[in-house]
């Protein structure tokens, strides 16, 4: 998968490679990441040490990462390190609705120590980290407080927002996907997509289909047009201007959003020369899905309905009480 449009613009991307803020960096970039690591610089905040330090030992020079914590503003929390580590959180985890479902042991608190945390606008002013593109945040209930600490940032660079949010109070006080869509939507973003993750209860979990009550899940944002065009006004330079514009467009095709893509190049005008528009619209033309040659022939539906009961049967599921949308995103 090739989000950049080589070879016409690669002098951009090598000049100006994409930067992601990966805020509960643990395990890693993800893997719907890889296909951006060609012309990729990313940031990467993990309070937790012993999983920083595994972080710390990648010998990618374009990756960095700071044991740090981050939050609303600056001070010191405590921070619950779990039998599972990606589960940790600055939040108590809600017993009485885990214990509903199975393996809630993996919640249990092996240690709670006292983190210093400081707000994302903070670290990146102190680290001289301008013009970042892209938020990551996974930090099991704290991604509201941690939003908040970065409110400069969103107002003036970022294009787009991968965000895990809760559907049930997995913590104790935590903030849930009602509070984190209003507080992006006010910033000037837009919900494109939700992979939803279901658990069953462990009463009755192997009783009628796999689906159980939605828990979890991950929100894709992307800056709305308003707001992309203000961002790209805002810049004097004009090469700046094409390599953020560039960017914002390569994050579409990440997520596989090119018609997006292609109303965001619409919507700027004297970022590109006539020619380099045609050459970007020739790119994303080629890029389509078997579906568009399909007809709409009699029995259509009821032929995928066929197969979408087959996907039903085998669907994948996590120790049989688990299981999620496949992928974030139109791909």
């Amino acid at each position: 998968m090739n989000i950049f449009i080589e070879p016409d613009f690669t002098s951009d991307y090598q000049k100006s490679p994409l930067l992601l803020i990966d805020i509960g960096a643990s395990g890693g970039l993800e893997d719907n990441w890889k296909p951006a690591e060609k012309y990729l610089k990313v940031l990467g905040f993990e309070p937790d040490k012993t999983a920083w330090e595994k972080l710390s030992k990648q010998k990618e020079e374009n990756y960095k990462y700071l044991n740090t914590g981050l939050y609303s503003k600056k001070g010191s929390v405590d921070f619950n390190i779990a039998k599972k580590q990606k589960v940790s959180s600055i939040y108590s985890p809600n017993l009485k609705l885990l214990n509903q479902f199975p393996e809630v042991d993996r919640f249990e608190i092996i240690e709670t120590v006292k983190i210093e945390v400081d707000s994302l606008d903070n670290v990146l002013e102190e680290s001289n980290i301008e013009n970042p593109d892209f938020i990551k945040l996974d930090t099991q209930g704290s991604e509201l407080d941690i939003l908040k600490g970065g409110i400069n940032t969103l107002k003036s660079d970022i294009l787009g927002l991968e965000i895990e949010v809760e559907f049930a109070n997995m913590y104790e006080d935590q903030h849930l996907f009602s509070d984190v869509d209003m507080f992006v939507r006010e910033n000037g973003f837009y919900l494109f997509d939700i992979q939803r993750f279901y658990f069953k209860r462990k009463m009755g979990m192997t009783l009628g289909r796999s689906k159980g009550q939605i828990a979890f899940g991950n929100t894709l944002y992307f800056v709305g047009v308003d707001k992309f065009k203000e961002i790209i006004d805002r810049i004097n330079d004009p090469e700046k201007k094409k390599n953020k514009a560039l960017k914002a467009f390569s994050i579409c095709f990440l997520y596989g959003y090119y018609d997006y893509a292609l109303e965001l190049l619409m919507s700027i005008e004297g970022v590109f020369s006539n020619e380099e528009v045609c050459t970007i619209k020739a790119w994303m033309g080629k890029k389509f899905w078997v579906r568009k040659f399909i007809p709409n022939f009699k029995g259509r539906y009821k032929l995928a309905l066929f197969f979408f009961w087959f996907w039903k049967i085998f669907q994948p599921a996590y120790n049989s009480w688990g299981i999620s949308d496949e992928k974030l995103g139109n791909l």
